[in-house]
């Protein structure tokens, strides 16, 4: 057993051990670093996002970047809900990042550029 796991294994003896001073440790160290832990809470949402999206933070990062925060579809800045990861459904594969409504939008028309291209014509016959 390496010193690490050793201290591994008794760090975790002592939370066993001590569930109520754990607790109450954490709490205060909540109260006396609230910007940090709303920092790690949201990385930890964002690598388990990226996760079940098959990429990388890294990959999310070099797409927010190059969008801006903007949606890649309609250019708009998501203002209530983050921006969502796209993939396609059959492929897996990850598009790109886009809002809510537009990733909506792109489910309710089961991913079929035929669908949406012929909704987009029916808007620009009929007006919109």
């Amino acid at each position: 057993m390496t010193p690490e796991q050793g201290n591994l294994a008794a760090v975790h003896k002592y939370r066993k051990v001590h569930p109520d001073r754990v607790k109450a440790y954490k709490k205060d160290w909540a109260g006396r670093h609230p910007d940090k832990l709303r920092e790690y809470g949201r990385r930890s949402r964002l690598v388990q996002t990226c996760k079940l999206a098959g990429i990388t933070v890294e990959q999310y990062e070099r797409a927010l970047e190059r969008s801006g925060g903007f949606c890649e579809i309609c250019g708009k800045r998501p203002e209530k809900r983050r921006i969502s990861i796209d993939h396609g459904h059959k492929t897996g594969k990850f598009r790109g990042l886009i809002c809510n409504r537009c990733n909506t939008i792109l489910g309710l028309s089961d991913d079929s550029s035929t669908i949406l291209y012929k909704c987009a014509n029916y808007l620009l016959e009929r007006g919109s």
